[in-house]
């Protein structure tokens, strides 16, 4: 959800058309505490939470006043590839 969100209010930016950055930026940091306090209670490996910083971080930077002026295919691609970063490592990490 995070990254829909983010990839939204960036496209919305780029256009010019009305958006709330603070909304990407609220939803990923409750993604991020979500995912730190199931790796505190180990139910997930905090390998889980630093992916979710790392995604926050990408998404300050689509809605930062300086972010890039990419094409919306630039940005879905690069969200496909840490997608599949993403689940690549967290199999890795549970042994599949």
């Amino acid at each position: 959800m995070p990254t829909i969100v983010a990839v939204r209010t960036y496209l919305r930016l780029s256009r010019n058309q009305p958006a709330s950055p603070r909304a990407a930026l609220v939803v990923g940091t409750g993604a991020l505490a979500a995912m730190m306090l199931l790796a505190a209670a180990e139910l997930v490996p905090w390998l889980a939470a630093t992916w979710s910083g790392l995604l926050l971080l990408r998404s300050a930077g689509y809605v930062a006043s300086y972010r890039p002026t990419w094409s919306a295919r630039r940005v879905g691609i690069t969200e496909a590839v840490l997608g599949v970063i993403y689940v690549g490592t967290m199999a890795h990490v549970y042994g599949a």
